[in-house]
C-alpha cells in the first residue's frame, strides 16, 4: 500500500514539473511575442550546452511540448543504462552522492518489461526534470536562455522596423533614467520598449511618466543592448515641412534649403540660397519673412521655436558671418587647416554672439561644419589675433543703431498723415475727390492739346505755345537726367581715394602659432568727410524726388520692417504666439 502511494506521489510531482515547464515556455512566448518553437529551441540548446560541457559531451537533449495535455517533457535521447556494480564504481570514483539522473539510468530501476532490453552501457532515452540539474547548472542555463531570448527579440524587432526608420509613432513615457526615458512604442496593436535620449527631447513639450508623445524612430540598435529601438521627439523634417508649406518660393523650388541645424523647442538655424538653375530678381530673405514677418512667424509657431534664416555662401568666411546672426562680427579668422575659426566681435556683443547656454555659436558651428570660437576685440588684441581693424573702424563710424524687426509705430487703424490732422474724415474725402477731378481735367486738357496740334499744323498755323508755368514732361526728364549724370560724376570722383585705404594698414601681422586662410570678399567703403555725407544726403533727396515724378515705384516695405538683413527671432516668447 505504501509503495502504491509513493508511486502516485511521484507521478503527481512528475506531472507538476512537466506542467510548470509547459507554462514557462508558454509565458515566454506570449510576453516576448516570439513563436513557441523559438522558445523551445532556445531551452533545448542552452540545456544541452551546459550538460555537454559539464557532464556528458555525448548527451543530446529533446523537448516534447504537448499542447493537448499541457505538459512539456525533457529527454536525453543518448543516455546510458548501467548496472548496480557500475553505479557503485561511479559513486566511488566521483564526488557525487548519487548518479546524474539526466545521464544514467539504473537497469534495476527500469520496468520489468524493459530490464531485459538493456545491458550495462547500452544507449537509452532518459526523461528528467529541470530540477534534477545542479543549482549552478540551472543558473547558467537560465542566464543563457534570457540572453538568447533577448537576441531573438532584437531579430524580430529588426525585421519589423528596419524599413520604418524616420516614421512617426505614438509612445508612452514609462520611467525616467539617467540619460533619457524608457518608453513604450505602439505599433500594430503591440508595444515595444524604446529609449528616448534626453538630448532628443523637444524642450517645448512637458513629459511625465504616463504621458503620451509623438516620436520619430531614429535607429535600431543591432548590438545587444537593453533597448532595440531608439526614438526622438525631434522630427528632422518638421522645420523643412513647415517652411515649405508656409513659403511659396521654397515650395516651388525658387529658394533652396541647404542645411538645417536644430535645438528642438528652442532655436533652429536654416541656411538658404536661391536656386542656381532659376532666374529671379527678388531678395530671398525678404521673401521668406514676408510682410511684417508673417510667413516666418507662422512657420516658427508651427515648430514652437525661433527660426534663424541665414544666407548660404560658398565663401566660408561669409557663411560664418551670416551664421552668427544676429551679431555682425568685426572679422572672421579661419585657420589654414579649416578646423577652427575665430569670430571677432565687439566686447559688448560677446554674450549675444554666444547665445543663451552657448546655443547660438553651437548651431552656427554645426551649420558651417567648423569649430567656432567667439572672441571680443580686447581678448583678440591680447592674443594678438591678426583681425582686420579696418572693419572695426568702419563699424564705429557707422551708426550703432540696429534696425528692429518691426517699427514701433501706432497701429495702422489710428495712424494719420500730417495733413489729415487738420481735416475731419468728410473734409479729407472731399479734398481727395477735388484732387482727383483736377488731375482728370489736367490729363484731358493735355490730350486735347495733342489732338489740336495736328490740324493747325496742316493750316500752316503755329501751335499754341505751352504756358510758362506748366512744365513739359520731357523738359523735366532732361533736367533731372543732367542732374543725375552730374551727381554720378561727382560721387565717383569723391570716392577715388577709397581704393588706397588698404595702404594705410599694415597687412603683416604674426599672432602665436596660428596660420589663417585668406578669403576674398566685398567690403563696405567708409567715408570720413562729414560734408560729403551731408552732400550725399541732399543728392539722394533730389534723386528720390526725380523718381517720384517719373512714377518710379520702390517697395520699401521690407526695409521698413528691418528685413534687409539676417533676422533673429530669439526675442519672441512662444507664449505670445498662442
Amino acid at each position: 500500500m505504501r509503495k502504491k502511494e509513493e508511486i502516485i506521489k511521484d507521478q503527481n510531482i512528475e506531472n507538476s514539473e512537466q506542467a510548470i515547464f509547459y507554462q514557462t515556455i508558454k509565458a515566454y512566448s506570449e510576453s516576448k511575442k516570439l513563436p513557441k518553437e523559438t522558445i523551445i529551441d532556445i531551452f533545448k540548446l542552452e540545456i544541452q550546452k551546459v550538460i555537454n560541457k559539464t557532464f556528458d559531451p555525448d548527451a543530446m537533449i529533446e523537448i516534447i511540448y504537448d499542447d493537448q495535455n499541457k505538459i512539456a517533457k525533457l529527454l536525453n535521447i543518448k543516455g546510458q543504462a548501467i548496472s548496480d556494480e557500475t553505479v557503485d564504481m561511479i559513486l566511488k570514483e566521483g564526488d557525487n552522492s548519487e548518479i546524474q539522473k539526466f545521464i544514467y539510468a539504473k537497469i534495476s530501476d527500469l520496468p520489468t518489461k524493459d530490464k531485459l532490453k538493456y545491458k550495462d552501457g547500452s544507449e537509452i532515452v532518459i526523461e528528467f526534470f529541470f530540477n534534477d540539474l545542479p543549482f549552478k547548472s540551472k543558473a547558467a542555463i537560465l542566464n543563457g536562455v534570457k540572453i538568447e531570448i533577448k537576441n531573438a527579440e532584437h531579430t524580430r524587432v529588426n525585421s519589423l522596423f528596419q524599413d520604418k526608420i524616420g516614421q512617426n509613432f505614438i509612445a508612452e513615457i514609462n520611467t525616467a533614467m539617467k540619460f533619457g526615458y524608457d518608453v513604450e512604442l505602439f505599433y500594430d496593436g503591440e508595444q515595444f520598449r524604446a529609449f528616448l535620449p534626453k538630448n532628443k527631447i523637444n524642450k517645448s513639450k512637458k513629459i511625465n511618466p504616463g504621458s503620451k508623445v509623438e516620436v520619430t524612430l531614429e535607429k535600431i540598435n543591432l548590438e545587444k543592448s537593453t533597448f532595440s529601438l531608439e526614438v526622438s521627439m525631434i522630427d528632422p523634417n518638421e522645420v523643412r515641412k513647415a517652411l515649405t508649406e508656409e513659403i511659396y518660393e521654397i515650395e516651388n523650388n525658387d529658394i533652396e534649403i541647404v542645411k538645417i541645424e536644430r535645438d528642438a523647442g528652442n532655436r533652429t538655424k536654416v541656411a538658404v540660397r536661391p536656386n542656381p538653375t532659376k532666374e529671379f530678381n527678388f531678395d530671398i530673405i525678404g521673401s521668406i519673412f514676408g510682410e511684417g514677418a508673417k510667413r516666418i512667424l507662422a512657420a516658427s509657431q508651427r515648430v514652437s521655436e525661433s527660426l534663424d534664416v541665414i544666407r548660404y555662401s560658398d565663401n566660408k568666411k561669409e557663411f560664418i558671418k551670416n551664421a552668427i546672426s544676429p551679431i555682425k562680427p568685426v572679422d572672421v579668422l579661419i585657420t589654414k587647416n579649416l578646423e577652427k575659426a575665430f569670430i571677432i566681435v565687439k566686447d559688448e556683443d560677446v554674450t549675444k554672439a554666444i547665445g543663451k547656454g552657448g546655443i547660438n555659436v553651437e548651431l552656427a558651428s554645426r551649420i558651417t561644419n567648423i569649430n567656432l570660437e567667439v572672441v571680443g576685440i580686447t581678448k583678440a588684441d591680447e592674443k594678438k589675433l591678426p583681425y582686420n581693424k579696418k572693419y572695426l573702424e568702419t563699424m564705429v563710424k557707422h551708426s550703432n543703431y540696429e534696425k528692429p524687426l518691426f517699427k514701433k509705430t501706432q497701429p495702422k487703424s489710428i495712424r494719420r498723415a500730417n495733413a489729415a490732422k487738420f481735416l475731419d474724415s468728410f473734409e479729407l474725402e472731399k479734398a481727395l475727390s477735388n484732387l482727383n477731378d483736377d488731375l482728370a481735367a489736367l490729363i484731358s486738357q493735355d490730350e486735347q492739346n495733342k489732338v489740336e496740334i495736328k490740324p493747325k499744323t496742316i493750316l500752316n498755323k503755329q501751335p499754341k505755345t505751352p504756358i510758362d508755368n506748366e512744365p513739359n514732361l520731357k523738359d523735366i526728364d532732361n533736367i533731372f537726367e543732367e542732374v543725375n549724370n552730374s551727381l554720378e560724376h561727382e560721387i565717383n570722383n569723391k570716392y577715388d581715394f577709397i581704393d588706397n585705404l588698404n595702404e594705410m594698414f599694415d597687412p603683416e601681422f604674426v599672432a602665436g602659432d596660428e596660420e589663417f586662410e585668406n578669403y576674398n570678399e566685398v567690403e563696405e567703403k567708409p567715408t570720413n568727410n562729414r560734408n560729403d555725407n551731408e552732400s550725399t544726403k541732399k543728392e539722394k533727396t533730389i534723386i528720390k524726388e526725380y523718381k517720384k515724378i517719373k512714377d518710379f515705384k520702390v517697395d520699401n516695405d521690407l526695409a521698413n520692417y528691418g528685413l534687409d538683413g539676417d533676422i533673429d527671432l530669439s526675442e519672441f516668447d512662444e507664449d505670445e504666439w498662442n
